[in-house]
């Protein structure tokens, strides 16, 4: 009998402690004012560094806005290229085929959309970065069905690489007293055309790091091929200005403060009152009203207990960027891995694969610094009458690692290549004469 009752009592017990403890679990108190410091912190207006001496009054979005419907016009049409035509102008931009032998189409495009590629690379000199309407994933317009897609600035970037193959074609006609304007344009267009990806990396979360990623390797052969050929003074200017670009572009530690916002926003509809709710910024309210994120299972159910599984697991990818940089997309990986198997089906069911976006903004970094090696190389080769070995550009190049590059000489000329990734390769050719 005395048994019975210790193990009932024991039973009232353990029933009260889990009781407590999901009252614990459940308070939002915490959460909601945590939430309300990072969002105010996401969705305060953005500011970085331009690349032009003067940056134009007001924001990027503004700027490019008024010709976002003509350049999807524009990639509309290009989709309705026959294959062997937009695999001839692709070799165009990749500087696998001579603008000499370009399909007709090719300029024909650029002719049609050059004003609103100019518009568009005016654009990135605004002094801030915002995005232009609908194309930030932190804001409820992103998600609607008519919204419109960062496609219209990735074909300006293709755009830009063709103009630019076709003014290196151009130089070597032009008298000596028009290479001055021309060489200081060809190295404008690049650099703008490298501030579209920058800028689009401060739309918000992960997605504007891939759009970045997307715009520099459009655009990486065409600056390197433009950045070979210009004498050395505008070699300088571009080295300048690839590293101001790099360091302008959104980190991806403030990528996953954003991924972690997003994701607390979806649930703070279903574990806060209205009152509660619109203590966050408006356009956070806005998304947690829209949200394009469905809550199933127990994440439904217990929303504040999703809201603390979520942190947690943005609290470990945090700690996996401490790690060193080529370490950190394998570790993001194996975390969510690691959530897919767990024993918690909160964090099954709520986790994401950011390993595989921090592999991509790697690489869009790694492919600057790949330009910005090009231009100091060049400016090396045109001082000292040889080709540097990478250690000698330490100085020029700060926070470049090139121990994973091959850097190798071929007939006279200079080819560095990244590492490669998976089926991707990306390398340079460089062939600057001593000046």
């Amino acid at each position: 009998m005395r048994l019975r009752w210790l193990l009932l009592g024991m039973g009232v017990l353990a029933t009260l402690a889990i009781i407590v403890a999901l009252a614990v679990l459940s308070r939002t108190v915490d959460l909601h004012e945590r939430l309300v410091r990072d969002a105010t912190e996401s969705y305060t207006p953005p500011r970085r560094q331009t690349h032009v001496p003067a940056p134009a009054p007001g924001s990027f979005g503004d700027a490019i806005s008024p010709v976002l419907g003509r350049l999807a016009k524009g990639l509309d049409e290009s989709k309705k290229q026959p294959p062997a035509v937009a695999e001839g102008c692709i070799g165009v931009r990749k500087g696998e085929r001579a603008w000499g032998d370009r399909p007709p189409a090719c300029e024909v495009e650029l002719d049609a959309y050059g004003a609103d590629l100019a518009a568009a690379l005016r654009a990135t000199h605004a002094e801030r970065p915002d995005a232009p309407e609908g194309l930030s994933a932190m804001h409820a317009r992103f998600w609607e069905k008519n919204a419109p897609s960062w496609g219209s600035v990735t074909f300006a970037a293709r755009l830009a690489a063709t103009d630019l193959s076709r003014r290196i074609f151009d130089l070597a006609k032009l008298p000596e007293a028009d290479r001055e304007r021309v060489n200081a344009a060809v190295v404008d267009e690049c650099l703008d055309a490298l501030a579209l990806g920058r800028d689009a990396s401060w739309s918000g979360g992960i997605i504007g790091r891939m759009i970045d990623r997307a715009v520099v390797g459009v655009v990486y052969p065409a600056c390197a091929a433009a950045i070979d050929v210009v004498p050395i003074a505008e070699k300088r200017r571009a080295l300048a200005g690839i590293l101001s670009i790099r360091d302008a572009t959104r980190t991806f530690d403030a990528v996953l403060d954003d991924e972690a916002v997003f994701a607390r926003v979806a649930l703070a509809r279903a574990a806060l009152s209205r009152k509660d709710l619109e203590r966050l910024p408006a356009a956070a309210v806005a998304l947690a009203d829209h949200t394009p994120v469905e809550l199933d299972g127990l994440a439904r159910v217990v929303p504040a207990l999703a809201w603390r599984t979520v942190e947690g697991q943005f609290a470990a990818r945090r700690r996996a960027m401490i790690l060193p940089e080529n370490e950190r997309g394998a570790a993001l990986t194996r975390l969510y891995e690691a959530d897919t198997e767990s024993w918690n089906p909160l964090a099954r069911e709520l986790t994401s694969n950011l390993g595989f976006g921090y592999s991509r903004a790697a690489r869009a970094d790694a492919l600057r610094n790949l330009l910005a090696f090009a231009a100091a190389a060049g400016i090396f080769r045109g001082e000292h009458g040889r080709w540097p070995a990478p250690t000698e550009l330490a100085t020029q190049l700060p926070r470049v690692d090139t121990s994973s590059w091959s850097v190798k000489e071929i007939d006279g000329r200079l080819e560095v290549a990244l590492a490669d990734e998976g089926d991707e390769h990306h390398a340079v050719l460089l062939s600057a004469p001593v000046q």
